[in-house]
């Protein structure tokens, strides 16, 4: 993805999550995953909101063909996703199957097959918000620039959360 990409996904981007706003913190998730589906062509994704005190993942959101099997499984901070939330830095594995951190549960339990992901935490403040998990890039693999696209985006994302639960006095 060269600058002029990576310019035009930000735009895009970043309208669609003004555009989420006014419906609210779980409209605001949705559509980043969305996006950032749609910008690195992925097959599917997902949010995971965290519990940081007791180290749990619930997988609020996802898109994909098992999205509908596996919303609101909560488990504790295990696999590459667990790995993003503990280690608080990206991570991409563009071959699932020989890496030691990959959980192969949910492809277990569902049928869908994980070849790679890039997981990346939503940090604001030094709060741990969530986990964005992008699964199987049609081009096949998640590139540094992928990443810094997400880091970057989770910046933003994060900050417009905190803001919407400032405004709803929640933060």
């Amino acid at each position: 993805m060269d600058s002029t990409e990576r310019t035009k996904y930000l735009s895009v981007i970043a309208s669609q999550l003004r555009a989420a706003l006014p419906a609210g913190e779980d409209a605001v998730w949705r559509a980043f995953i969305k996006a950032m589906s749609q910008a690195l062509d992925c097959e599917a994704a997902s949010f995971f909101s965290v519990n940081g005190a007791r180290r749990l993942l619930t997988l609020k959101f996802a898109l994909g063909p098992s999205a509908r099997e596996i919303a609101d499984i909560t488990f504790g901070y295990q696999g590459i996703v667990g790995a993003a939330a503990l280690n608080r830095r990206s991570e991409i594995s563009n071959d699932v199957s020989k890496d030691p951190d990959f959980c192969g549960k949910l492809d277990r339990a569902t049928g869908f097959k994980t070849k790679a992901v890039l997981c990346a935490p939503i940090i604001h403040a030094g709060d741990l918000l969530g986990v964005i998990e992008l699964i199987n890039p049609r081009c096949g693999a998640f590139t540094e620039t992928d990443r810094e696209l997400a880091d970057f985006l989770c910046i933003a994302v994060a900050k417009a959360v905190h803001d919407l639960r400032k405004a709803a006095g929640t933060a």
